[in-house]
Parts: C-alpha cells; sequence; structure tokens
C-alpha cells in the first residue's frame, strides 16, 4: 500500500515542478500500480507488441530492460504510471509537458529506465492507432511503418547522442495522437491549420503573393531572428481589407519581406490560403537518401494515400516548417541539387527562428556555442553550409506551402 503524498513522491525522485493538475489523478496512478493494471511495467508486453505490430525492430531490448528497472523501483513506477494516466488526457497534455519534470538518474544509477520512460509511455496508444488506421483501410506498408515511428524516434536519438531519451516529448506527441504517418520518404502531419503570419492570394492568371502578418526587422526578415534582433526601425506587417482591396507586405522567392506595401485588388485577386485553412504537414526524417524521384514518389503517394484513406479531410496545400525550405540553397548548391528542388516547391515565409537547424541536422552538432571552424567537412553540404556560416551569413528554417 502506497501511503505517501504526491509531494512526497515528487521529492524523493528530484523532481521540482509537476502539473497542479496531477494531484486530482494521483490516486488513479496509485491503483493503477498497486492493482498491476499498468502493462508497459511488464517486459513481456514489449514481446507481445513486436510481435503483433513489428514496432521494435532495432530497439526491443532498450524497451523491455527499461520497462524492467522501472517496475523494480517503486517511486519510478509510481511516476511512470502517473505519466500513463496524464497522456490519456489529450487536452491538456501539452501544458502538463510544459509544466512537469522526468526524474534525472542519481549518481550511480542505470540512467536508461529515466531516458526511456517517455518513449514507454508513448506505447500505450499503438493498439488504438492500429485500430484507427484499420477502420481507413491504410494500406499495409504505411500502417506498419506509421506504427514504428516511436521507435523511430528512439533510433534517432540514440544517433545523436548515444542515448534514447527524446528531449522533444512534446512534439511526439503527434505520433501519439495518430497524427502522423510515414509514407515512404516523408512523414505527414493531420490535421493541421493554417497560421495567421502570413496569407497567400492568386490572380485571374495564376499568379501567387503571399503578404505577411508579423513584426518586421527594417531589413526585411522576421523580427527576432539571428541578425534581425534589433527593435529600431522595425514594423508590424499586417493584411488590411477594404472593400476593393487586400493590402499588405509582400514575401519575396526567398522569404524576405518587402517594406513596401503592395494592393491587391479584389477584381483581380482572391484569397489562396487564410488562418485556419487545412494543410497536410510535411516531415523529412533523417534516415534515408533525399533522392529527388524518392521524394516525388512520396508526394504521389501520399496524395493517394489521403484520397483513399482520408477523403474526408479536405486539405488545400502541403506545409512544411524547415532549414530546407531556405530558398538560400538553391543558390549555394545550385538549382540540381536534391535539396534544391525540393525546396523550390514551396511558396516560403520567413519566421522568427535563430538560424540554428543545421548545426544539428547536419553536422550534429548541438548547444548554444558551437565553434564553426571546427566543424566537419566530410559532404559537399558540409562544406558549403560552414562556408556560407564562416562568411557571417547564415541559414534559416522557412515555413512554406505548395499546392
Amino acid at each position: 500500500m502506497i501511503n505517501y503524498t504526491i509531494d512526497t513522491l515528487m521529492s524523493r525522485l528530484g523532481c521540482e515542478k509537476f502539473p497542479e493538475r496531477w494531484r486530482s489523478i494521483y490516486d488513479d496512478a496509485k491503483i493503477m500500480l498497486e492493482n498491476g493494471e499498468n502493462p508497459l511495467l511488464n517486459p513481456d508486453y514489449y514481446d507481445e507488441l513486436h510481435e503483433a505490430y513489428g514496432v521494435f525492430e532495432n530497439t526491443l531490448q532498450y524497451y523491455k530492460k527499461a520497462a524492467r528497472l522501472i517496475a523494480e523501483n517503486e517511486e519510478l513506477s509510481l511516476f511512470f504510471c502517473l505519466l500513463c494516466r496524464a497522456l490519456r488526457d489529450r487536452g491538456v497534455i501539452q501544458g502538463d509537458i510544459a509544466a512537469m519534470q522526468i526524474p534525472s538518474a542519481p549518481e550511480g544509477a542505470d540512467i536508461l529506465p529515466y531516458d526511456m520512460m517517455t518513449a514507454l509511455s508513448m506505447v500505450q496508444a499503438l493498439p488504438d492507432f492500429y485500430k484507427q488506421m484499420r477502420a481507413h483501410n491504410v494500406p499495409d506498408d504505411i500502417l506498419f511503418e506509421s506504427l514504428k515511428i516511436p521507435e523511430r524516434c528512439v533510433e534517432l536519438h540514440l544517433r545523436r547522442s548515444a542515448r534514447p531519451r527524446l528531449t522533444s516529448f512534446e512534439w511526439y506527441q503527434h505520433a501519439y495522437d495518430g497524427k502522423l504517418y510515414r509514407v515512404g520518404r516523408l512523414q505527414l502531419e493531420f490535421p493541421l491549420g493554417m497560421l495567421d503570419m502570413y496569407r497567400v492570394f492568386e490572380n485571374k492568371g495564376g499568379e501567387v503573393i503571399s503578404l505577411a502578418n508579423l513584426p518586421v526587422h527594417r531589413d526585411g526578415f522576421a523580427l527576432g531572428s539571428k541578425g534581425y534582433e534589433d527593435n529600431e526601425g522595425s514594423f508590424i506587417a499586417t493584411v488590411e481589407e477594404t472593400d476593393e482591396a487586400y493590402i499588405g507586405y509582400p514575401f519575396d522567392f526567398y522569404g524576405h519581406i518587402s517594406t513596401e506595401k503592395v494592393t491587391l485588388k479584389k477584381s483581380d485577386w482572391s484569397v489562396k490560403l487564410k488562418s485556419g485553412d487545412l494543410l497536410v504537414g510535411l516531415h523529412i526524417p533523417a534516415d534515408e537518401p533525399f533522392d529527388n524521384d524518392i521524394v516525388e514518389d512520396a508526394l504521389n503517394r501520399s496524395r493517394e494515400f489521403l484520397k483513399n484513406c482520408y477523403p474526408e479531410y479536405k486539405y488545400k496545400a502541403f506545409f512544411c516548417g524547415s532549414w530546407l525550405l531556405d530558398h538560400t540553397l538553391i543558390d549555394i548548391l545550385g538549382k540540381d541539387a536534391n535539396i534544391s528542388k525540393f525546396s523550390a516547391r514551396f511558396i516560403t515565409f520567413g519566421i522568427k527562428n535563430n538560424a540554428r537547424d543545421v548545426f544539428g541536422y547536419v553536422f550534429r552538432a548541438y548547444g548554444d556555442n558551437i565553434d564553426i571552424p571546427s566543424l566537419p567537412e566530410k559532404t559537399r553540404l558540409q562544406k558549403a553550409l560552414k562556408n556560407h556560416y564562416m562568411s557571417g551569413k547564415a541559414i534559416y528554417v522557412m515555413h512554406g506551402v505548395f499546392f
């Protein structure tokens, strides 16, 4: 019988913060543990899942060992049950994640159960996600590759740091909610809504112009981005609508924002994309080649998948947010490079960012103080990007859409 409070539990685990609402579900977690109602604490359960779904091809040993070590520690087991119980409340879980702290391993202890705790908690969603995809007649290859997204997350962190700790647990909730699908080279995310930071217009001739709706630096990029931090001369770009026209500040090919307004007459222009319109997000996992024909095949299969399996989802465009969409890469690498061909598909919008994503994805360098001169130059891409940063320039994360 567990007779200590949630405050005592968190104190013993060294967790200085936790969501206040967890007090109301703490008894549920205690009952779950005392009655043996959490199968995720049983290492054999992962064998059953793998046999049923084929989801742990390369990481089964991590899941099983972590489950065993958590189960052997009452305090870790109780915290784990509390986390699993909290994850069921999908409407508030993002707030919980922002307010919670995962226990850290004490000195000399095995770090695996602490690293894998969030990964194990996500596994409880697999059976329901499987049923959802079966109900929508998702093809087997897409279904089973989508079920393996949590394992791929663990593998990604193992490659990056030799540890399986999921440092972006809040993002991986999309997989938990069944919003991520692996289709060939790409991951699809939906439902997804258009943001209010930009709007897209089209005229009768098919020309497209996008207008900004965000703070802008005097030099024409999203205020607060690397190199565009100071407020002097900045302004708020907004989209004005009159009876006759839309008026605003247009993005250019490179995602920069003009400091001069344009007027789009309603007799010639109509709204193509606005805030709230449905999109399909594209993510590019770092686990396969990025050849253009492979990407093109994945896009074609994605359209068929959406049409056949989720016809009720009336999306208007594909969306991506990535450093790969910085059209400066086309100039650096040439228009025939695979990255350039991918980037060129998109209408891009510069957003506030620190221009650091390249370091992690291309150089596997992380942290706030990266020594650029010491970065490797083993590939053409590494050499080109290193030279770009050495010259005082940067590659920015861009948002982009294509229809």
